[in-house]
């Protein structure tokens, strides 16, 4: 067998190793520079021989390069030595080796640096470590509640939010087995059972399915929360990561939603059955009072035949209360179609000073001891519901004439105002305090201290702003406390 003499085996080495090796004098001049230290940075061995090893050295490493390599020059061992050198291209090359002395005692001694480039494991690293670090931060400040345990239960991490859900810090939950600590009693046999199953069977009825279950806070309080929970298998062992998410919040707000929505039903039922009513009230009384109205009509004609003058006051008492009770039902009747929505506007064009002429002079016959006074009128065509806007005036002359003295003026008038005609009657009655001015018009609103001395419902007026505002119009009261009210009401000129 041939020898091979070292020299040959170290040339060979030297020639064909991947590592990078240079070779430099005592002052860090480059003597030589293997191939692989050409390939990997890109020089011709004519470029870099006795050129200084510092000029290829990144700057933020030449001190340490230096300082190595003084220590080994020295006499004392070379650590490993990682630092950066720059290619010819500009690219930085991260090596790591180490420094060693030959002490040749023929010549003088040089220094022999044996290095790896590291460069694209080291940024598989940092790349590794970056994903690490993302993964590291959506699990530490991810919106939901994140719990990592063992197959024997054991917690191993716990994030932010899990300590914001539950009250644990990490530290207090780290170590610590999840069924003792989050779950409540009565659930935990069935949890026990379940990853038994599991890590008998490898099925789990709960796994990667999002359940709504209790869960028990630091403080001892049970909530509700959602849980979901997936598992991946290490070597031979099984890890479960939970995801959960406190739901008190929509909890308590599908149960209001739940809860008004059982009102709205039952105020809607309410208000079906009041409709109900009072359209059945105004039906079952109008046809008795139809028929008491006719005989005390008859009996009245009777009467002045036969002269019975003893029995004519009361036959008129009967005529004036069944007039009474007829128009409460009307009310009645009006509010039923407000309530269903079924009260229709037939609006036709009329000549709207006459028409308010002719209710005046029916009201003076109907109300003889208040002085009507038209006081100012205007002749305008105008479309409306006439019989609408008729029950809205004699409702405010009605109310004009009950709420002031008998002997006293009730004064009409209507004008033009921007796009709108203005109608106005004024009492010089009992008036209204301030607080009343802007419920008036309520539903079933009456003043409290006159309440028991008026016939009505207190619905006349809010039927009055209905009809009012059915023409786009508007109706307001003016008053000051017993100097009497001023009530008006807009209609348009043109209609819409």
């Amino acid at each position: 067998m041939t020898e091979i003499r070292p020299e040959l085996y170290f040339r060979d080495l030297f020639e064909h190793t991947s590592d990078l090796i240079h070779i430099l004098d005592m002052e860090g001049r480059i003597i030589t520079v293997n191939p692989s230290w050409l390939l990997n940075l890109g020089y011709s061995l004519e470029e870099v021989k006795l050129q200084s090893i510092y000029q290829f050295i990144k700057a933020d490493y030449r001190d340490l390069y230096q300082k190595n390599r003084r220590s080994v020059i020295n006499g004392y061992n070379s650590d490993d030595i990682r630092f950066e050198m720059i290619s010819k291209d500009g690219r930085s090359i991260i090596l790591k080796g180490q420094i060693s002395i030959i002490d040749n005692n023929k010549e003088r001694p040089y220094t022999r640096a044996v290095l790896k480039n590291i460069t694209a494991h080291e940024i598989i690293a940092q790349q590794q470590e970056q994903i690490k670090n993302r993964i590291h931060g959506f699990f530490k400040y991810a919106p939901v509640g994140i719990i990592v345990i063992n197959e024997s239960q054991i917690i191993e991490e716990w994030n932010l939010k899990s300590e914001a859900i539950l009250g644990y810090t990490f530290d207090e939950a780290r170590g610590m087995p999840l069924s003792e600590l989050i779950i409540p009693y009565r659930y935990r046999e069935a949890h026990l059972q379940g990853m038994k199953h599991f890590i008998k069977t490898g099925v789990g009825p709960v796994l990667n399915k999002t359940i709504e279950i209790s869960a028990l806070h630091k403080s001892g309080n049970e909530f509700p929360v959602t849980l979901s929970i997936s598992n991946i298998k290490f070597g031979n062992e099984w890890m479960f990561i939970a995801f959960i998410n406190d739901v008190t919040e929509k909890k308590e707000l599908e149960a209001l939603a739940i809860r008004r929505e059982t009102e709205l039903t039952q105020s809607q039922l309410l208000d079906e059955r009041k409709t109900n009513f009072l359209t059945v009230a105004s039906h079952e009384l109008k046809t008795p009072l139809t028929a008491i109205k006719g005989y005390a009509q008859i009996a009245h004609k009777v009467s002045e035949v036969n002269a019975y003058d003893k029995i004519k006051p009361y036959l008129s008492k009967i005529d004036a209360h069944t007039n009474k009770i007829t128009h409460l039902i009307s009310e009645l009747m009006d509010l039923s179609k407000i309530e269903t929505g079924k009260l229709r506007i037939n609006k036709q064009p009329i000549e709207f000073g006459k028409f308010l002429s002719e209710i005046i002079d029916s009201s003076r016959q109907i109300i003889p001891k208040h002085t009507i006074i038209l006081v100012k009128s205007t002749d305008v065509i105008l479309e409306i519901d006439s019989s609408r806007i008729e029950q809205v005036v004699n409702n405010l002359i009605s109310n004009a004439e009950k709420y002031s003295e008998p002997g006293t003026t009730i004064e009409i008038s209507s004008y033009i105002k921007e796009e709108f005609l203005i109608v106005q009657v004024t009492d010089h009655g009992i008036g209204l305090a301030e607080e009343n001015l802007e419920i008036i018009f309520d539903r079933f609103f009456r003043v409290e201290e006159i309440t028991n001395h008026i016939n009505g419902f207190g619905i006349g007026l809010s039927i009055c702003s209905e009809i009012i505002k059915q023409h786009n119009g508007h109706i307001w009261v003016e008053s000051t406390l017993s100097k009497g009210a001023t009530f008006s009401f807009s209609l348009p000129l043109k209609a819409e």
